[in-house]
C-alpha cells in the first residue's frame, strides 16, 4: 500500500491540477492509484469538471471521488476563504472499491437513503464505507447551518 497527498493554493484550476498530480505522482512512484479523493474550496466549484477532467487524464486513478470543503486541509495546514485544492490518493492492492452515490430524501420524521448498495452474503467480509456528505444538498447538514 501506498499513499499521497497533496495540495495546490493556484486560483488557476489547470494549474492547481498539474500541481496535485505531480506531488501525487512522485510520492506513489509510478504506482498506480485505486483511490483518489479530491477536495476543492469553493472557488473551485464551478470548474470541478476541470480539474476531475485534469486528475484523471494525468494519474488515470481507478476511482475519483471528492466534494468541495468551506476549508481545505492538507499535511499541517488548512486553507479557508482561499482558492485550494487537496488530492489524496492511494494504491491499495487487495481491496475491493465500489463507489456509490446516495441521496438523502425526507420520509415521514425522518430520512431515506435512495441507492444504498445491496450486498449478497459473503460479498465483503467487513465492509467500510467512506462517506463525503454535500452540505448543499443534504438534508441534516442544512440543519446545522
Amino acid at each position: 500500500m501506498r499513499f499521497s497527498a497533496g495540495v495546490s493554493k493556484a486560483s488557476n484550476p489547470l494549474e492547481a491540477a498539474h500541481a496535485l498530480c505531480a506531488v501525487v505522482r512522485g510520492q506513489l512512484a509510478g504506482a498506480r492509484a485505486d483511490l483518489a479523493c479530491l477536495f476543492l474550496s469553493p472557488h473551485f466549484a464551478e470548474h470541478a469538471d476541470i480539474l476531475t477532467r485534469a486528475v484523471y487524464a494525468e494519474l488515470s486513478p481507478r476511482h475519483l471521488i471528492g466534494c468541495t470543503g468551506e476549508g481545505i486541509i492538507a499535511g499541517a495546514e488548512e486553507i479557508e476563504n482561499a482558492p485550494a485544492a487537496a488530492l489524496w490518493a492511494a494504491e491499495l492492492p487487495d481491496v475491493t472499491i465500489a463507489p456509490v452515490r446516495l441521496r438523502a430524501r425526507p420520509s415521514g420524521d425522518s430520512l431515506s437513503l435512495d441507492h444504498w448498495p445491496a450486498m449478497e452474503e459473503g460479498s465483503f467480509s467487513r465492509p467500510t464505507f467512506l462517506l463525503l456528505a454535500d452540505p448543499f444538498s443534504t438534508p441534516w447538514m442544512k440543519c446545522w447551518r
